[in-house]
């Protein structure tokens, strides 16, 4: 089994060090060795600089991730943060919610009992119908205003015109 692994491209000052090193093992190696040996002791000679340059690429790479897990860790605390902030808000939304609709309750059934304007359902709403129970008291009190209104203004063109005191009407 052999594992690919993704070239690493070499700098052009990366690359003549390399060459730099390799023709130096290359001409202090014996010259009587066999083709392994010679093979052999290049590859001494250049793997740890090739180590080396591959530690370095990637000791780059691993501070550059560093500095990116760390920004974001730092975006996943505010947003912690915000969804904290964001759960109070909505669980006080609702605690205000609910308390709305107790005393949106305790005016319904001020109006009427709730045999008359009945129970909460999807086809029933007891704020709408105590609303509308209350809704022609609200016109009988403006036609009370408006014939107050005409009165004074009655009384008005009477005493205007020299009549005298105007009727009562009762």
């Amino acid at each position: 089994m052999t594992t690919d692994f993704p070239p690493i491209a070499l700098t052009v000052e990366e690359w003549d060090e390399l060459v730099f090193t390799a023709d130096i093992a290359e001409r202090s190696g014996p010259f009587s060795a066999s083709v392994y040996d010679s093979i052999k002791h290049w590859v001494s000679a250049v793997l740890p600089l090739h180590e080396r340059m591959i530690r370095e690429r990637l000791g780059a790479d691993l501070e550059y991730v560093q500095v990116e897990l760390t920004e974001a860790r730092q975006k996943v605390r505010i947003c912690e943060e915000k969804l904290a902030t964001a759960d109070r808000d909505i669980g006080q939304l609702i605690d205000e919610r609910d308390h709305r609709g107790d005393v949106a309750d305790k005016l319904a059934y001020a109006v009427a009992p709730e045999e008359v304007i009945g129970e909460h359902s999807s086809m029933n709403c007891p704020w709408e119908n105590a609303y509308e129970l209350i809704t022609p008291m609200a016109e009988v009190d403006a036609l009370r205003q408006e014939v107050a209104r005409l009165r004074q203004e009655n009384e008005d063109l009477l005493v205007g015109l020299g009549l005298g005191a105007p009727a009562v009407i009762a």
